[in-house]
């Protein structure tokens, strides 16, 4: 995590899985990501974009998900979020696809 101002943190993530299922080959799942973070309003409105990529042989996936959070008052926080997920995968089964999700929640503390 770093910090490059007061009111914003900016998260990068890599990973990578190797796995092997029985007698298959190995499998590599190579993940990346980074989330910037924006506070403003003391802390009321916290907005993020996260864009992360996921590759293993022939496919990938591209997802973009950006989040508003606005605290309401002390219990209650409305939350905006949107996703968009793009899946390219192998060029010969022709099973490439785009979904696009957004939710609105209000959500109260008890």
């Amino acid at each position: 995590t770093t910090k490059p101002a007061e009111n914003l943190t900016i998260v990068p993530s890599i990973s990578v899985v190797v796995s092997r299922l029985g007698s298959r080959s190995w499998t590599t799942i190579e993940t990346y990501s980074v989330t910037p973070q924006y506070r403003t309003l003391e802390n009321d409105l916290v907005t993020s974009l996260t864009i992360g990529l996921a590759r293993s042989q022939s496919t990938s996936s591209l997802q973009t998900n950006l989040n508003a959070s606005y605290r309401i008052t002390q219990s209650n926080t409305l939350t905006l979020s949107i996703r968009r997920t793009g899946f390219q995968g192998d060029p010969k089964l022709g099973s490439d696809y785009s979904e696009y999700v957004a939710s609105l929640t209000m959500s109260q503390k008890l």
